[in-house]
């Protein structure tokens, strides 16, 4: 709509089934790339995109016509037939049902970008955020 004016910031998190740890680095790095092109085609400003064996991050800014739900159904659902389809050939790859998402203030971005860029490190150090590791049907440990 023109002259409208929006600020709407996401930090998504979902997990693989039964938090299976089937990402592989080399499945992050082609996963992720296939997500930054998704969320283009959503018109999603992506901040931060990180995670580790089971689990993905997210952070984003949405377009005031998109849902966050309707966003993580498409993200997760392309992104998972993309592993399946292009990667590993099967249907070997799920996703849990469900997803963690805060809503963030400009201000907060810097910071949870870099707690998303740092994932590997933060769970192997166990200095997790808590209200940044919910996925909504399970915690992220």
């Amino acid at each position: 709509m023109p002259g409208s004016y929006s600020q709407l910031f996401y930090h998504f998190i979902w997990t693989t089934k039964n938090r299976a740890p089937t990402m592989t680095p080399e499945l992050r790095e082609a996963l992720f790339r296939y997500i930054r092109m998704k969320c283009q085609q959503h018109r999603a400003v992506v901040y931060g995109l990180g995670g580790i064996e089971d689990h993905v991050h997210l952070l984003v800014s949405l377009p005031p016509n998109l849902s966050p739900s309707k966003f993580a159904a498409d993200i997760k659902g392309a992104a998972s037939h993309f592993v399946n389809d292009e990667i590993l050939k099967s249907k070997a790859f799920y996703w849990q049902e469900g997803y963690g998402v805060v809503s963030l203030a400009k201000k907060d971005l810097k910071q949870v970008a870099e707690y998303i860029d740092n994932q590997e490190e933060h769970h192997h150090e166990n200095r997790l955020w808590p209200s940044m590791e919910t996925s909504g049907s399970d915690q992220v440990k």
